[in-house]
């Protein structure tokens, strides 16, 4: 080769391998094939920023399959056009090493709907052991959106932080750090109602490090029968805090304290997902308020740095080991031997509780058993309290060293060690108080000396406002409210029913029980019902209160339509009908009263107490034509009272006629069905709903040639007639009057009249 042409290639050569580096190509031999494009943003909003999204990656891939993340490097560029504030769809190219590769942004003026999800899992890992993390690297989700306009688009990230990610067990326990159970998990990544899932196996038993044999202690936790658990406490001498044994049955936990005097015994089980408690002190059992479902687990271990108690050697370890990966001071020391099956670990570190920053350093031994079960646990924990109220007077400070380590000066202000050994066999204790026995079945409520029965009523008096109502006699024996708890509420309340044990209000008095003693405080004059549950009684108490001298009276009549009272004075009505009334006082006084006639012959009067609508009243009957005036005067103040004016004519009752529901058949066989609806007001009228049904030639009704119509009606007194005017539906050609009889009566569209049949439901 030519001494020029031999110069000319080296240059060439060198010249290349120049731009091979400059490209941050590791050889030229590797050559780029091309970008790949991670976790681009591509929804926008009109007014947006551009950006690529916070975890946007450019990796260059080369010929021998390697990739290089050169997203610092890359060059994004916006094509022409773009504009952020007009809804479109843009394109974005991002280039480097000669290679571009193009995506598309879409900018809207509302939110795109994301419609489907779709997961890749290729570069998932599937098969797990206990006490893996839970991790799903190399996940992608594919998400399809529909834009402003209506069209689809489709992104792809690795990200999951927009994701609600839930990864559940085949018997629904839900792992959120490490995978504790064997067996396939169902992986659910969800947006909104949006889902899709995919399934993985913990099929392997790992037990070379801590967190292997603390998942495989609490996977097979089940096969433990009994076990033994001593708490010590330590400040200025060291003294046994607890002594417990317990065992296990079938959904049966039996827990015995045997330090205390007289011994406590605690029999835990679950019944319709609800933990019940029945506790013995002495042999006797007692209240017991502070369940909680944990205690199935096992006896309670203190844990000093969150104040919690953690139940049974299991859930202990794997809350002490994922504390120890959290703490301050980031010393997480462990050891692990699984020939022996024994492990360690330990940590230390400060915790923020309220005002103070208690320092906290924790050992923590365990050893497995053969089958895997937890079979021995120590674990000690000495505590700085920083306040002035620690056994040792004054509060500790603490020292952070230059490796950012907390460490305090001075003695602990309390240790407290835990140790517990447990067995393996059959779980077959079993629980001798069933939910039958725990449940209430009967008591009697006893005021006075007397019994109440299921719904009491008591007459009081707003002068002595303290009442004392006794539960006696429940049955059965073993039954407890603290095991079936009692409710109290009141007749008219919306806010829902209380434990009896919180004070219940209502504008009438305030209830709440202690023990087996419900007290009552009155608080104003009125009629007022107590409701008192349990899960399988009802009772009620009605109290009947007396209360302060009215000051004011309000004339109320009954309207027969709402069933309610209205102020009003006056009534019209035909001899024979009848009318509601009563005095209405000021709330909350006195409501006893008293009615009379004190205008027109009172012989031809007759005026009864009644109930109307539930509220007590009178009722007014004139047996002659006449104006009648009655006085209602309060029986506590008689210096207040109302007056009433009844007008009583010959005429029908309109009023009680042109009410309630009728029907009658006529001669072509057609049923006739009226239902009045009656406006109230002056006067008489309101609105009749009318229905024909024609019938067959066996007089079996045809109710899909059903015929309606609705019409309006007003009684003309002048007259003495009704008014009939359409107000929807089919004209079925009918008018009504009534006749000398005091009937009503119907004529149809032949103009055959009939007397309507009051139907009575």
């Amino acid at each position: 080769m030519k001494k020029t042409l031999r110069s000319i290639l080296i240059v060439i050569l060198a010249v290349t391998c120049a731009a091979c580096m400059a490209a941050g190509l590791t050889a030229c031999s590797d050559k780029l094939e091309g970008l790949r494009l991670e976790n681009p943003r591509t929804e926008f909003k009109i007014g947006d920023e551009f950006e690529t999204g916070e975890d946007f990656k450019v990796y260059a891939l080369f010929s021998d399959k390697t990739e290089k993340d050169v997203t610092e490097d890359a060059v994004i560029r916006q094509e022409a056009g773009m504009d952020m504030n007009v809804p479109d769809d843009y394109q974005i190219t991002v280039s480097w090493g000669g290679k571009k590769e193009v995506y598309t942004i879409y900018v809207s003026d509302f939110a795109s709907i994301l419609r489907k999800l779709e997961l890749n899992t290729d570069n998932v890992k599937k098969q797990f052991s206990l006490g893996e993390d839970v991790l799903f690297s190399g996940l992608t989700v594919k998400c399809t959106y529909e834009n402003a306009q209506g069209q689809l688009y489709v992104t792809e990230t690795t990200s999951l932080k927009n994701f609600t990610v839930k990864v559940e067990s085949e018997n629904g326990h839900i792992v959120t750090d490490v995978f504790n159970e064997l067996g396939k998990y169902t992986v659910t990544i969800s947006m909104g109602s949006i889902a899709a899932s995919f399934t993985v196996d913990v099929d392997n038993i790992d037990i070379n490090t801590v967190q292997g044999a603390l998942a495989a202690g609490y996977a097979f936790k089940n096969r433990v029968a009994a076990g033994t658990h001593e708490v010590w406490s330590e400040q200025s001498s060291r003294y046994k805090v607890y002594d417990y044994v317990y065992e296990f049955g079938d959904n049966y936990t039996y827990i015995h304290e045997t330090n205390e005097n007289p011994d406590n015994e605690y029999h835990y089980s679950i019944y319709d997902s609800q933990i019940s408690c029945v506790q013995l002190q002495g042999g006797k059992i007692i209240p017991n308020n502070g369940i909680q479902t944990g205690m199935m687990n096992g006896t309670p271990f203190r844990l000093w740095y969150n104040r919690l108690s953690i139940f049974g050697p299991e859930n202990l370890l794997a809350e002490l080991h994922k504390a120890a990966k959290e703490c301050t001071n980031k010393d997480l020391t462990e050891k692990a031997d699984p020939e022996k099956r024994e492990y360690s670990f330990s940590f230390s570190g400060l915790v923020f509780l309220s005002n103070t920053s208690d320092y906290y350093e924790t050992k923590v031994t365990f050893r497995l058993s053969e089958e895997y079960t937890v079979e021995y646990v120590n674990f000690v924990q000495d505590c700085w309290q920083d306040n002035t109220g620690n056994a040792l007077g004054n509060p500790p400070t603490f020292i952070t060293d230059g490796s950012g380590h907390t460490k305090p000066n001075g003695d602990y202000s309390i240790r407290t060690d835990h140790t517990a050994t447990q067995t393996i066999g059959e779980r077959t204790k079993t629980n001798p108080y069933s939910p039958e026995a725990l449940k209430i079945k009967s008591y009697d409520l006893v005021y006075d000396g007397a019994k109440l029965g299921d719904e009491g009523v008591i007459d009081c008096d707003i002068s002595s406002p303290s009442l004392v109502v006794e539960i006696a006699d429940m049955l059965p024996t073993t039954a407890s409210m603290e095991l079936d708890t009692m409710y109290f509420n009141y007749a008219g309340n919306y806010g829902g029913e209380v434990n009896s044990t919180t004070i219940l209000y209502c504008d009438g008095f305030a209830a709440f029980r202690s023990g087996n003693t419900i007290k009552i405080t009155l608080k104003n004059g009125g009629v007022w019902t107590l409701k008192i549950r349990t899960s399988g009684t009802f009772k009620t108490i009605t109290f009947n209160v007396k209360g302060v001298k009215p000051t004011s009276m309000t004339a109320n009549i009954g309207n027969a339509t709402t069933g309610k009272f209205a102020a009003g004075t006056q009534k019209t009505l035909a001899i024979g009908g009848i009318a509601y009334f009563k005095g209405v006082v000021n709330k909350y006084a006195d409501e006893t009263q008293t009615a009379g006639v004190t205008y027109g012959n009172a012989d031809n009067v007759i005026i009864e107490r009644s109930v109307f609508g539930g509220v007590s009243c009178f009722t007014f009957k004139a047996l002659a034509e006449g104006t009648y005036k009655v006085t209602v005067t309060s029986d506590a103040a008689a210096d207040v009272s109302c007056e009433f004016t009844f007008t009583v004519s010959a005429m029908p009752d309109y009023a009680g006629l042109l009410s309630g529901k009728y029907s009658v058949q006529n001669r072509e066989g057609d049923i006739f069905t009226l239902e009045f609806a009656l406006a109230g007001g002056e006067g008489v009228s309101g609105t009749v709903a009318v229905t024909r049904t024609p019938t067959t030639e066996d007089n079996t009704p045809e109710y899909d040639k059903q015929k309606q119509q609705t019409l309006g009606y007003a009684v003309d007194f002048e007259n003495g007639s009704i008014t009939l005017t359409h107000a929807s539906g089919e004209n079925l050609g009918i008018s009504l009057s009534v006749n000398e009889r005091g009937e009503l009566m119907l004529a149809d569209h032949f103009n055959d009249s009939y007397k309507l049949i009051r139907v009575t439901e």
